[in-house]
């Protein structure tokens, strides 16, 4: 019986982790929350956090039931809210005013505003709280909100389309397509769900990208912004990010002393379409510092980032540690002399290799995309 028990409650809150993913790409700086009610043995109510802004998934699950609530569990992935230091009230209050006598978490939430004080405002007032269930899984799911509201700076997928001789273009230079119509489509819904996407000012140049998510059904989010990071006077101002109609969206990250020299008409040009900039001090080597502009872009709100090329940027957060996913696209394709993904070459010893874990391997359509975390981060 307890092990029924057990299995049914894994259950509900894989159930949970599911119906929080339809609030993805919609709900940042939010995390993704899912709630189910059960009573007497039965599924009566469900609920997520559908949009920033609106009802918590605690609410919507509640309010989704026409009867008595009264004595039913509530499962939730991450812990109620408790504070009002936001634009809806506490989750804690209608959970204990509708009598609700058992409540199961997956995860704390880190928010030093609720951080275990929602779980004990329930015990408080004699609900009976359960925390731990499912956990990593759970961790995994709001990876990116864990991330930004510990750190204050955004989570950093880096992805990768390659051959399997781990080229991202050809000797020429020629990149477009690598990878297939399946890929790119992954690409598109990897892209839904991140704050901004990221690129080089050499992809810009060479590919011209749209950095926009295209999906079918077309996707219901927000646009992400758009950041090129390099120098803008080497940036071809007809590119697309530059002149359509989410220009607005685009961001140009550069050093300071790149900005200084941008000559006032192209700067006119960009500003007048509502570009923005962020400047960062150049370092001793004449690069952009990464963790200060992670840390800017996060002072911006921009709590995920989604960095698609090119090599030196791929490079330059490896080996600075500051990648907290990698996604690698391999297609089944040899281009020899082409280009690397990777350009340092400062480990000499096996034992100082940069580690990651391999998360998940998935094929289809002759295409390959491995999933890995990072094992040494510092």
């Amino acid at each position: 019986m307890q092990n029924s028990l057990i299995n049914c409650s894994d259950s509900h809150m894989r159930r949970c982790f599911e119906l929080a993913m339809g609030g993805d790409g919609l709900v940042s700086p939010n995390p993704l929350v899912g709630a189910l009610l059960v009573k007497n043995g039965k599924i009566i109510g469900e609920g997520f956090h559908v949009e920033s802004g609106q009802h918590h998934a605690e609410v919507n699950t509640i309010n989704s039931v026409k009867g008595s609530i009264e004595g039913s569990t509530l499962y939730c992935n991450l812990e109620p809210c408790c504070h009002t230091n936001k634009r809806t009230p506490p989750c804690t209050d209608l959970i204990i005013s509708r009598g609700i006598s058992r409540v199961v978490i997956s995860n704390l939430d880190p928010n030093p505003l609720v951080s275990g004080r929602g779980v004990e405002r329930l015990r408080q007032a004699g609900i009976e709280v359960s925390v731990g269930l499912l956990e990593e899984k759970g961790h995994l799911l709001n990876e990116v909100f864990f991330k930004y509201i510990t750190t204050k700076r955004p989570f950093v997928h880096l992805k990768v389309a390659q051959t399997i001789d781990g080229r991202i273009a050809t000797s020429s230079g020629h990149s477009k397509w690598i990878t297939n119509q399946s890929s790119r489509a992954r690409v598109h819904q990897l892209r839904a769900k991140y704050d901004a996407i990221c690129v080089g000012r050499e992809t810009l140049n060479l590919d011209n990208p749209q950095l926009t998510v295209r999906l079918d059904p077309p996707y219901r989010g927000k646009a992400p912004y758009r950041v090129i990071l390099g120098n803008p006077n080497k940036m071809n101002l007809d590119s697309r990010v530059f002149n359509d109609s989410l220009a607005d969206r685009t961001i140009v990250a550069c050093s300071d002393v790149e900005l200084s020299k941008l000559n006032l008409t192209a700067r006119n040009l960009l500003e007048s379409r509502n570009v923005k900039f962020i400047e960062i001090d150049e370092t001793r080597k004449g690069k952009i510092d990464w963790a200060k502009l992670i840390a800017r872009l996060g002072e911006c709100m921009i709590t995920s980032l989604f960095i698609e090329g090119g090599s030196g940027i791929y490079s330059d957060l490896i080996s600075n540690r500051l990648v907290d996913r990698l996604s690698i696209f391999i297609a089944p394709k040899v281009f020899g002399s082409g280009k690397n993904w990777l350009q340092y070459t400062d480990i000499d010893r096996v034992e100082d290799s940069i580690g990651f874990m391999i998360e998940d391997v998935k094929t289809f359509d002759q295409q390959i995309l491995v999933e890995m975390l990072p094992l040494n981060k510092e």
